[in-house]
């Protein structure tokens, strides 16, 4: 029996137009897509992926916004394994949990300025990103929770709300809450 493949094609069509990204690595890909203010698909990127060995198999880019400037901010998360970005940035997950990441990325052509890591010992999922200058920095924000040690809850955790701040520029972290 051949072994396994996880080569895909990626397609994203309004009906009209159709654009593709030919995934070869066997690897798993996180995408983000460029449509035009229309609705029109004009390009698919892949901005990070599992590593063949070790990597992760399950991830997902979450939300994306524009940026103040001409890049796109993406959050989202994945479980155990590497996750490899496109501009060489590795993030370890060494459990069965979700570690959260937020990335600048191109507009233009899908390159990735920098990525990050969110993490804690049990679990983030974050599923929101915004975007503000203040005092002349852009901040980025990213929105989710992070599970917990709770002794009194029945299942030895808890979720709670998390909010995270980086620095637009250099992806350098603010603050959290």
């Amino acid at each position: 029996m051949p072994p396994l493949s996880h080569a895909a094609t990626f397609e994203l069509t309004d009906g009209t137009t159709t654009v593709t990204h030919a995934d070869t690595d066997g690897t798993t890909d996180m995408y983000v897509a460029k449509v035009s203010t229309l609705g029109v698909p004009e390009a698919v990127y892949s901005i990070a992926s599992g590593s063949a060995s070790g990597g992760s198999r399950f991830g997902l880019v979450s939300d994306v916004i524009h940026g103040a400037g001409s890049d796109l901010f993406a959050t989202g998360y994945w479980k155990n394994g590497n996750l490899t970005f496109q501009n060489g940035d590795i993030l370890q997950n060494p459990r069965s949990g979700s570690n959260s990441f937020v990335a600048k990325v191109s507009h233009v052509d899908g390159s990735v300025a920098w990525s990050t890591h969110i993490t804690n010992t049990l679990e983030t999922k974050m599923n929101g990103v915004e975007s503000s200058v203040y005092s002349g920095v852009e901040v980025v924000v990213t929105i989710g929770y992070k599970k917990v040690a709770d002794a009194t809850a029945s299942s030895g955790q808890r979720s709670d709300g998390a909010i995270y701040a980086w620095n637009g520029a250099s992806g350098a972290a603010l603050w959290e809450h």
